[in-house]
C-alpha cells in the first residue's frame, strides 16, 4: 500500500531530509519515490528501495533519483490473511451457495479509505456454513469495511456485509443478504478533487491587493459523506498571501 504524500522545504542544499514511518504488515521491504512536483510522480522518481520490513527511516541527502514510479494498484494479498468455510449448521443462510468473492475497506478516524484488501474467495457449498474471515491490522485504521461479491472483481452497490470496529480483524460470515454500499475504487488520501465547491460554511477571504501574489495548496483530503457511494471528498485548503 502506498502513504500519503509528504512534503519538505529543503532551503539549504548542504542539508538532509529524515523520513520516519509505520511499519507495513507483511512488508519485506519498500521504495521512496521523491518529487518537485506535489502528486506528479513520473518514471525516474525511485530515490531508493529499502530491502527490509523493518527498516521504517531512510536519510535523503538530495542525491539523484533513478528509473521508477509508484505502482498505481496494491497487487497484493497480504494483509488479507483467510477464509475459511466452516462445516455445515454453523448458523448460515447463504442464497445462492457457489463461490464467492470478499475484499476490506479500511477507514481511519477521520472516515477517510486509506486502504483495500486484494480479493479472497470462497466455494459455498453448503447454505448452512459460515466464512470466517481474518486479515491484519492495517495501519491507522479504526474500522473495516466488509464487501461481498459473486462477480469476482465486481463490488458495485449492493455489495456492503457489515462494518467492524477496530482492534477486531476478523468476520464470520454467514450470507446475510447484501446492502447498499460500493468498494471504493481509490484512497482518499492524495486524490486531488477536480473541482471545489464552497460548503455550509464558505470560505472566507480578505482583501486581495492588485498584483499580490497568492499560494493555494492542499492540506489534506478527507472524505465527504459516505465514502462507499462514489468515495466523494472535500478538501482544507490553507492560503499564503506574499506582497
Amino acid at each position: 500500500g502506498p502513504s500519503s504524500e509528504i512534503t519538505v522545504t529543503v532551503d539549504d542544499t548542504t542539508k538532509k531530509v529524515t523520513l520516519t514511518w509505520t511499519q507495513t504488515p507483511g512488508a519485506t521491504g519498500y521504495k521512496i519515490y521523491r518529487t518537485a512536483t506535489p502528486g506528479t510522480y513520473g518514471a525516474s522518481v525511485l530515490r531508493t528501495t529499502i530491502g527490509s520490513g523493518a527498516t521504517v527511516t531512510f536519510l535523503d541527502d538530495g542525491s539523484a533519483t533513478s528509473t521508477g514510479t509508484p505502482p498505481l494498484v496494491n497487487t497484493t494479498n497480504l494483509w488479507f490473511r483467510s477464509a475459511v468455510l466452516s462445516g455445515a449448521g454453523a448458523g448460515g443462510v447463504w442464497s445462492p451457495t457457489g463461490v464467492w468473492y470478499w475484499r476490506i475497506a479500511a477507514y481511519d478516524s477521520t472516515g477517510a479509505f486509506i486502504g483495500g484488501s486484494q480479493e479472497i474467495s470462497v466455494n459455498v457449498d453448503v447454505s448452512t456454513k459460515k466464512v470466517t474471515l481474518t486479515w491484519v491490522a492495517f495501519p491507522n485504521a479504526t474500522t473495516y469495511k466488509v464487501y461481498r461479491t459473486q462477480s469476482s472483481g465486481v463490488y458495485t452497490s449492493p455489495a456492503f456485509v457489515a462494518t467492524i470496529t477496530s482492534p477486531t480483524v476478523t468476520y464470520d460470515d454467514t450470507g446475510i443478504a447484501l446492502t447498499a454500499g460500493t468498494l471504493p475504487s481509490q484512497v482518499t488520501y492524495n486524490v486531488p478533487p477536480t473541482t471545489f465547491t464552497a460548503g455550509s460554511s464558505p470560505l472566507a477571504f480578505g482583501n486581495i491587493a492588485i498584483g499580490q501574489e497568492g499560494f493555494y495548496w492542499l492540506n489534506r483530503i478527507v472524505t465527504s459523506g459516505t465514502p462507499e457511494v462514489g468515495n466523494p471528498r472535500q478538501a482544507v485548503v490553507q492560503i499564503a498571501e506574499t506582497s
